[in-house]
């Protein structure tokens, strides 16, 4: 193919030289007071420069089949190359116990998302849930891309979870919404309310004596997501959480709900309630 390209360029040059020709000649013929000489020269030299170009059709036409075959053979050794990547990653992860499912570009971890962008400038995001929230950004690296994802399953749904710890917790902070609201027990409170409430109640004595951020505790929409996932009980004494799915319309600000993983999908919620066991 590299023949071809050449001429291809020659004949780039022939095509450039034969329009500067044609449009001498063009001005030649239109000129307020035509001058048969240069008529006559310029003509002949745009009709020599054409003469070049004549077989110009099957050149073009055998070098574009050379070009399309090619990106053919690319395209689909690109595609071997992209499902290598989401095997290796997906070996990675299932020899630490996770299971990946989906296609490419968008694999499946349980309740984390990983989506492959292919491009000059290629990189695999970390979602939490269905691109929920972005949780990083890799390179195309299958080590990487495994690593960090574990990390975040480990962070997020591995270690020891207290169900009982979490609801008394959780019970508190609904209580600390009630008040702010002027509210009742049993009374619904914006879910987001209640989860500002739960990241206080999480920081460890030493940022409440001292809040600065090195002793500050991350806990935000993820975290509170996905330990309100890992729920199995929802009782605490004489009282049941009880979550409402969030309309439409409050799904479209993040103030107004909350996404938390539910078998398969997850749901969107927008308020919550401790209700009186019956």
């Amino acid at each position: 193919m590299d023949d071809q390209i050449a001429q291809f360029k020659k004949l780039s040059s022939a095509f450039a030289s034969a329009a500067k020709a044609v449009l001498e000649a063009q001005k030649a013929m239109n000129a307020t007071k035509p001058v048969t000489q240069n008529i006559q020269t310029t003509c002949e030299k745009a009709a020599a420069s054409l003469q070049k170009i004549s077989n110009a059709d099957t050149q073009i036409a055998a070098l574009q089949k050379a070009l399309t075959a090619r990106g053919t053979q690319a395209r689909i050794e690109l595609e071997k190359e992209r499902a290598l990547l989401a095997g290796l990653v997906a070996k990675a992860l299932q020899a630490q116990g996770l299971r990946v499912e989906g296609n490419l570009p968008l694999l499946k971890v349980g309740h984390l998302s990983l989506e492959f962008v292919f491009g000059a400038k290629g990189a695999c995001n970390i979602w939490f849930g269905p691109k929920i929230n972005r949780l990083a950004v890799c390179g195309l690296d299958a080590e990487q891309i495994a690593a960090k994802t574990c990390e975040f399953h480990s962070s997020l749904f591995a270690a020891e979870f207290d169900e009982q710890a979490f609801l008394k917790k959780l019970r508190k902070a609904y209580k600390l919404a009630l008040t702010t609201a002027g509210k009742g027990d049993g009374d619904r409170v914006p879910i987001v309310a209640l989860m500002t409430n739960m990241a206080f109640l999480m920081q460890k004595p030493t940022f409440l004596t001292d809040p600065r951020r090195e002793s500050f505790t991350p806990y935000g929409r993820v975290e509170f997501a996905a330990d309100l996932s890992r729920l199995k009980n929802r009782t605490i004494g004489e009282w049941t959480l009880r979550l409402d799915v969030a309309t439409m319309v409050q799904t479209k600000r993040l103030e107004d709900h909350l996404w938390i993983p539910r078998n398969p999908d997850g749901a969107h919620y927008a308020t919550a309630s401790f209700v009186k066991v019956q």
